[in-house]
């Protein structure tokens, strides 16, 4: 079947009669209009803030009465579930098809309905960030699609990560995909000192990515424990979670790596061309710079 251009129609339909609440992960979608935000689920409440036509949001949670509490950069409230689609840039199989909003016991999503069909639909391959450990604390979640900047809310206080459908998610300590970065390839109750609440920008993927130039650095021998990945560039101080930590080192792409005991590529220095499972006693839990060539 060929596939049409985004079809505009939007079918809401709410189908459990529970709210769940905080735990239950969130969706991204998008308001069809103009859309006021209210304190609390109905038209009784107060507007706190408006959204405009085609803002796109964390839904949180929905009540079987029509009302979805959402996220965005403003006061946080309620609106109207009717006005709520799902995220730009996900296409429809058929002119006859639409969304469709379902809660879950995984939280509220977006479906995809054609005809007496229903097809799962955006947010079935997605991850979910918290600030604390175990999946608790305030979280968001995101489909596959790459945040180069984190929002200050969200800056620096990633914690754990819980995974759904085929997704994976590469975290990184610097802005736009840089510096310190690591790939989940599964859920984790408890991120390493390397990115706990450290992380700055992220990509959410399926598959796998093409593989560039980059070391990983671990803790552990053989490559096993806390690590990180490093681009090509040169890291002249090490920050405190990987300062005198590294153990084993494991090259893509054709990368070599140097790494200095002191900062500033100084003291005694060596240069890796091939992986290393362990380092040796000149530079074991001894390196506080390096570069990625």
């Amino acid at each position: 079947m060929t596939l049409p251009k985004l079809a505009a129609a939007v079918v809401v339909a709410l189908l459990a009669t529970l709210w769940f609440a905080g735990s239950a992960a969130a969706t991204e979608a998008r308001a069809t209009v103009a859309l006021n935000v209210r304190a609390g689920p109905g038209t009784e409440y107060s507007v706190i803030d408006t959204l405009r036509a085609g803002e796109v949001v964390d839904m949180q949670d929905c009540r079987a009465s029509g009302w979805c509490f959402v996220q965005h950069p403003g006061p946080d409230g309620w609106v109207s579930a009717r006005y709520l689609t799902a995220a730009p840039g996900i296409p429809l199989p058929g002119d006859d098809c639409s969304f469709q909003l379902v809660i879950g016991p995984d939280g509220p999503r977006f479906s995809i309905t054609c005809g007496d069909r229903r097809f799962p639909g955006p947010g079935r391959d997605r991850a979910c960030f918290y600030d604390g450990p175990d999946y608790t604390g305030e979280h968001y979640c995101r489909g596959v699609g790459t945040q180069n900047v984190l929002g200050p809310r969200k800056n620096d206080r990633i914690t754990s990560v819980r995974l759904f459908g085929d997704a994976r998610v590469r975290l990184c300590a610097d802005r736009h995909m840089g510096a310190f970065c690591r790939d989940l390839t599964t859920s984790e109750a408890r991120l390493g000192p390397f990115l706990n609440n450290n992380v700055s920008s992220l990509r959410v993927y399926t598959g796998s990515l093409p593989e560039f130039r980059q070391a990983c650095f671990y803790d552990g021998p053989g490559y096993s424990g806390e690590y990180f990945c490093r681009r090509e560039g040169t890291v002249n101080v090490l920050p405190p979670r990987a300062d005198d930590r590294i153990t084993s080192v494991r090259l893509r792409g054709g990368a070599r790596v140097r790494l200095c005991t002191d900062t500033y590529m100084r003291a005694f220095c060596r240069t890796l061309t091939a992986d290393t499972w362990r380092l040796g006693p000149g530079l074991n839990n001894r390196a506080s710079s390096l570069r990625v060539d």
